[in-house]
């Protein structure tokens, strides 16, 4: 499991898929950094495909960043497993929680197709668990065709003891805050 990697003041665009990809990994900071453009020839077999997608992380930060204008959706924080939710099918990652992690203070807008910030378990037995949400923005630019969907989703079995705290939810196709 690598460990206390740092993405500090980066502009990702032009991605095909996620702008910045976290995979089984603990004490990862994600700080003011600008994530725009992404997802741009989506592949469409990936399961949690989000502008920053955190998958099987544990105690990671993510902090002060500006994540606009992408097409499929804005952050996620996900379990890893059979079932690896940021790479393609038949590519199985290790089992691990999403747990401990903070998405705090971030800019979530106009990202497209999907929603802003999602906490998500897609395997049995790992799970997504005391995960911060706290004092971000997320928001849908007006006329956006189509539209972001949910603002703030927390959706799957073992999606425990989760906070959402803080945030302001503008504009959201769906609920501005979904808990399923």
């Amino acid at each position: 499991r690598a460990s206390r990697a740092r993405v500090i003041g980066a502009i990702v665009t032009g991605a095909n898929d996620h702008g910045i990809f976290v995979q089984d990994a603990s004490g990862v900071l994600i700080w003011h950094s600008v994530v725009t453009g992404n997802d741009v020839n989506r592949n469409v077999d990936v399961p949690e495909d989000k502008a920053i997608e955190l998958a099987g992380t544990f105690a990671a930060l993510v902090v002060d960043n500006r994540v606009i204008g992408n097409d499929s959706g804005g952050i996620g924080l996900a379990d890893d497993g059979p079932l690896d939710p940021g790479a393609l099918p038949g590519h199985p990652g290790h089992s691990h929680p999403s747990a401990f992690n903070a998405v705090r203070g971030n800019i979530v807008s106009g990202n497209l197709n999907d929603c802003g910030i999602v906490v998500t378990a897609k395997n049995d037995d790992t799970g997504a668990f005391d995960d911060v949400i706290d004092a971000n923005t997320v928001t849908d630019q007006p006329g956006d065709t189509p539209p972001a969907l949910g603002g703030i989703v927390l959706a799957g079995l073992g999606v425990d003891h989760n906070l959402v705290a803080n945030n302001r939810v503008h504009g959201s196709f769906m609920p501005g805050i979904v808990v399923h």
